[in-house]
């Protein structure tokens, strides 16, 4: 026997209304358009709605995505369309960093060489202890980003 549904998905029509218009008319983002349909198939208030399985079959995403989006929706309403910020990891290179490594490039290199590398900018970092650790990939990234070059 199947468990029933903890957070039943009941659409005001204001709210079907709304998310109608956000998936005839296809002027946000993909993610928020899919999300849109999970609602309205998962709507109790139509005799058409659908179990999550069927719902994730036909839209093509997991089952656990649509729980998700109906258990939000019961929490939040149609708050739950739309992402907050998404955390990813920390930035570790900030203003102060890239100043430093801009400081370094433009700086007479060692004795002995007749321009300074991707390499050697990272190890005077680290060894200046400006930065706990950096790769000539990340000195690249960031001296691309502000538009510098060092040839």
């Amino acid at each position: 026997m199947a468990k029933p549904q903890k957070y039943r998905v009941v659409l005001s029509e204001k709210d079907r209304s709304q998310l109608e218009k956000i998936t005839k008319q296809g002027k946000t983002s993909a993610r928020v358009i899919k999300r849109a349909e999970i609602l309205l198939k998962a709507d109790k208030n139509t005799g058409l709605y659908l179990k999550d399985e069927g719902i994730a079959q036909i839209l093509e995403v997991s089952k656990g995505t649509v729980q998700n989006i109906r258990e939000n929706y019961c929490k939040i309403g149609l708050k739950c369309l739309y992402d907050g910020s998404r955390p990813g990891r920390p930035c570790l290179i900030d203003g102060e960093i890239e100043a430093k490594i801009v400081t370094i490039a433009c700086s007479e290199p060692p004795k002995g060489k007749g321009r300074w590398t991707l390499r050697m900018i990272a190890e005077k970092l680290i060894a200046l202890e400006y930065i706990d650790d950096i790769s000539h990939q990340g000195v690249y990234k960031r001296l691309k980003k502000m538009n510098l070059n060092l040839g």
